[in-house]
């Protein structure tokens, strides 16, 4: 199922695309509000995992660790759950792999 608010759930999965270009330093994801706040309401579903797919204007781009790790970090102070409070916790996965 694909969220309103910008996000894939399906099996307990919630996969947020997080837009990167490339000479960019990572922003601040304001962009994630809304569905950071679908996600806090009741009823939103249970999540078991997290992954996040990191999409830029040039797949041959290669996106550097560190703007991963802090984009990773970003999401989990937003989301504020427990399960999720580590950055380690939310997995990467590729376009190809949707």
């Amino acid at each position: 199922m694909i969220s309103s608010q910008g996000g894939l759930y399906l099996d307990f999965r919630l996969i947020i695309p997080i837009p990167i270009w490339a000479s960019d330093p990572p922003n601040d994801l304001r962009g994630l509000k809304p569905l950071i706040d679908a996600i806090k309401q009741p009823g939103a579903g249970y999540i078991e995992h997290l992954s996040m797919v990191f999409v830029g204007p040039d797949p041959a781009n290669v996106i550097s660790d560190d703007t991963k790790r802090v984009c990773k970090q970003l999401v989990a102070t937003y989301l504020s759950m427990a399960r999720f409070a580590n950055s380690d916790d939310i997995d990467e996965i590729s376009l190809e792999d949707l």
